[in-house]
């Protein structure tokens, strides 16, 4: 039987945040992840006696990656918040892991904004979880020796007849070949996504769009891949992700069907404010905050990206 164990060393490693409420749910992944090579570390590895809040402190201090399993236990849990905010004070790389779907409070929201995040929860199939899981950037550090992957048929250059190009890891579908792994896919008009692929599919990675915009984030859920592989053309932005306009402006949050929906913060640049709340069909929608330049702070409700209500005792704009 395989023995978890909390990694004690010098090496590059993974602090891990979680509920103990929520044990059962972690171990399993952080089992998966030990049998891979990756160091981690949880509180249950702190020696009896130690002084509990500077071992912790200590330990987010030399981690290389900040793993945060948000449940609904975990926002409940004054300890975990802490750690989150410790490990974004401290600039580490930080992966939020969504065990479950949560209501964020706006505070939360922002203590979360512009942090890299996985929904565990909206993956049907384990292995594609941990394949996204596994593509964050610079985790491998974290790691002794990783079990090979899975052996893929093909690496190729696929050229479309429409002008568009794949370069990377592909599956054999019957009559052709299609993107399954990782790869980059650019387009005839100059948009290029580079990042995963399941059956020709984005899963996670980032979009750069001849625009100058940038999305990095999830995309389209793995359930409505099974019928079709090949309709790259079809991908839209679904789950968490961020969007980096090119004018300066960026929206952090959850997305569905390439539209901004569920809760997400929105910078903009221009006129100065910060809105994190609520969305729906990308518009603002629901209980949200707004935070000025002047640090000036209000609270109201939207319909339709327009503003009907402050709450009680929320003095009005002019």
């Amino acid at each position: 039987m395989f023995e978890l164990h909390p990694y004690q060393g010098n090496d590059p490693y993974i602090f891990v945040s979680y509920s103990h409420k929520d044990k059962e749910t972690v171990y399993r992944i952080l089992e998966t992840m030990q049998k891979k090579g990756y160091r981690l570390w949880y509180d249950e590895g702190i020696d009896p006696g130690t002084e509990w809040a500077d071992t912790i402190a200590s330990r987010i201090k030399k981690c290389k990656y900040f793993f945060a399993f948000v449940s609904r236990n975990y926002l409940k849990s004054e300890n975990c918040k802490d750690e989150l905010s410790f490990s974004k004070d401290r600039k580490r790389n930080c992966l939020l892991i969504y065990l479950e779907d949560v209501a964020l409070s706006d505070g939360m929201a922002m203590r979360m904004n512009r942090t890299q995040s996985i929904s565990k929860h909206k993956y049907k199939d384990e292995s594609d979880f941990y394949k996204a899981l596994y593509s964050q950037k610079d985790l491998s550090d974290c790691a002794t020796s990783i079990s090979p992957p899975t052996v893929i048929p093909h690496r190729a250059t696929i050229l479309y007849p429409n002008g568009d190009c794949y370069t990377g890891d592909v599956n054999d579908m019957g009559d052709e070949f299609a993107p399954d792994g990782q790869g980059k896919y650019t387009f005839a008009n100059g948009d290029v996504y580079e990042g995963s692929f399941e059956c020709g599919f984005h899963i996670y990675g980032k979009m750069t769009y001849v625009n100058g915009d940038v999305y990095e984030g999830e995309w389209s859920p793995i359930e409505i891949h099974e019928e079709n592989c090949n309709l790259l053309g079809e991908n839209e932005k679904n789950g968490k992700g961020v969007l980096y306009y090119a004018n300066g402006d960026e929206y952090d949050g959850s997305w569905l069907n390439g539209k901004r929906h569920g809760l997400g913060s929105f910078s903009s640049l221009d006129k100065m404010y910060v809105y994190a709340g609520e969305w729906l069909d990308d518009k603002k929608h629901g209980v949200g905050t707004i935070i000025y330049a002047d640090k000036t702070i209000k609270k109201g409700r939207w319909e339709n990206d327009e503003l009907t209500e402050w709450f009680e005792g929320e003095p009005k704009l002019p």
